[in-house]
């Protein structure tokens, strides 16, 4: 099962979960009130954990991550927020792949029926990735860009519980002996190349090395609990 693919499963099944849960709040009471948590000067602080992983073709099996943050709207419906996350984006064996964003982000609040509150923003900030028990050990700081979206519900006065999701570019990291190597459909492409033996085959095989991409996208899928004040 590739990136793409579990990708598509974790945020499906957390958003069937997360409107399954809300559903008999809307049959029960469509018509109900609830408290304006989006005016301006409201200030929130977020707890959230989950799962991370890394697009490399080569990366590892993704593993968990978490992280706090802290909201402040400006103006009603735009919050600012200031968030520090700690993913493990890949382990092999006692080789880890850290990274740890400190970042800020804009994020537009909206509310959809009675108990449902999606958002979606987009952030930059400083990434500390560090890649340990390698061989050949690294870390350092690189800029990135991100955006975020998700949605909350109310579960208790001044609680939320709501699934975050976050999409980021970060620029490659240098080859590494446990986290680099070929892509693994490059095989497939040179098999095919053999098997037909164009003139081409040697000028197409040196095209797909020139035009790897130069940036890696660096995603999570979260559980969040947000309390509003």
């Amino acid at each position: 099962m590739n990136g793409m693919t579990v990708t598509r499963v974790v945020v499906v099944a957390a958003l069937v979960s997360l409107c399954a849960a809300v559903a008999p709040v809307f049959a029960a009471d469509p018509g109900s009130s609830t408290p304006d948590l989006f005016k301006r000067g409201n200030q929130w602080i977020s707890l959230r954990a989950g799962y991370a992983k890394t697009s490399d073709k080569i990366a590892a099996a993704g593993f968990l991550g978490y992280g706090f943050g802290y909201s402040r709207f400006v103006i009603d419906k735009w919050a600012v927020g200031a968030f520090v996350q700690h993913d493990a984006l890949g382990h092999s064996g006692d080789a880890v792949d850290i990274e740890v964003p400190f970042t800020l982000e804009v994020v537009r609040h909206t509310q959809w029926g009675a108990a449902l509150y999606p958002y979606v923003g987009i952030g930059l900030g400083a990434y500390y990735g560090k890649r340990y028990r390698t061989g050949q050990d690294e870390s350092g700081f690189q800029p990135g860009r991100y955006v975020t979206l998700g949605a909350r519900t109310p579960i208790r006065r001044q609680g939320l519980l709501g699934v975050d999701v976050r999409v980021a570019s970060l620029d490659k990291p240098d080859d590494n002996p446990v986290f680099a190597g070929p892509p693994p459909d490059r095989y497939h492409v040179d098999e095919l190349l053999n098997v037909l033996r164009q003139p081409w085959a040697q000028t197409g095989l040196m095209l797909f090395n020139d035009t790897e991409s130069k940036t890696r996208t660096v995603w999570s899928v979260k559980l969040e609990y947000t309390y509003t004040y």
